[in-house]
């Protein structure tokens, strides 16, 4: 979760003595059990030498499943509690980036592979989509990651960065120039993310697309 450009601070890269930080601050929730583990957090992204631009209040759920599919829901809200908030149009994650892991990435034989079944960096580089999956080899096993956009996001679906090197990013700042927010507003952006055995198909990335966006109802019982 990072952005090359907030109110002209580089978040992403890390030009020496000049790189944003985040920096946690306040009470750090956690909770587990045998179906998730849960971790909230409040950020204060700020300047090198720790001036705050923004408050970003982040949620990360962890789900109890097979090693063969496994999820991680993210859910992070950006405050302009600050001033002014600039996040610049720039291809540097914006705000979720993956980098997948070296044996995977296309260069070395992967493949990238979108909701609406483009292939290859050349098809699904910078093209909307509720889902992009990125899979390849690791001694001998087909192992991929796949992003989901939450319908809730803002300009749903979103635009995809997504490289032959490794890399698979949800940007919607670079691809839609960029997001302007006066003081007291906020941006929220929720993803989850399918670590999975198999390729696209094998893994079902669209079928676990459908339950993402439409999860079970739970109620509570009392006999």
């Amino acid at each position: 979760m990072a952005i090359g450009d907030v109110n002209g601070i580089d978040f992403w890269n890390e030009p020496s003595g000049r790189y944003g930080k985040q920096q946690v601050t306040g009470h750090v929730e956690k909770a587990a059990g045998p179906v998730f583990a849960r971790l909230a957090s409040t950020q204060s992204w700020c300047t090198h030498g720790g001036k705050a631009q923004l408050t970003e209040k982040r949620t990360a759920i962890f789900y109890n499943t097979p090693a063969d599919g496994r999820f991680i829901d993210l859910d992070f809200e950006l405050f302009a509690d600050k001033g002014r908030l600039e996040l610049g149009a720039t291809k540097e994650a914006g705000p979720l980036g993956i980098r997948v892991a070296e044996s995977i990435k296309a260069d070395n034989g992967g493949t990238i592979a979108n909701a609406f079944g483009s292939i290859g960096e050349k098809e699904c580089w910078g093209q909307r989509a509720p889902w992009c999956d990125y899979y390849g080899d690791t001694d001998g096993h087909t192992l991929g990651i796949a992003a989901f956009d939450h319908p809730d996001n803002d300009d749903f679906p979103t635009y995809w960065h997504v490289r032959d090197y490794g890399l698979l990013a949800a940007n919607n700042l670079y691809f839609a120039g960029g997001k302007l927010l006066k003081k007291g507003q906020s941006i929220r952006y929720r993803h989850r993310i399918y670590f999975h055995e198999g390729d696209t198909a094998a893994a079902r990335v669209a079928d676990k697309y459908q339950d993402y966006i439409h999860p079970p109802e739970i109620g509570v019982v009392q006999e």
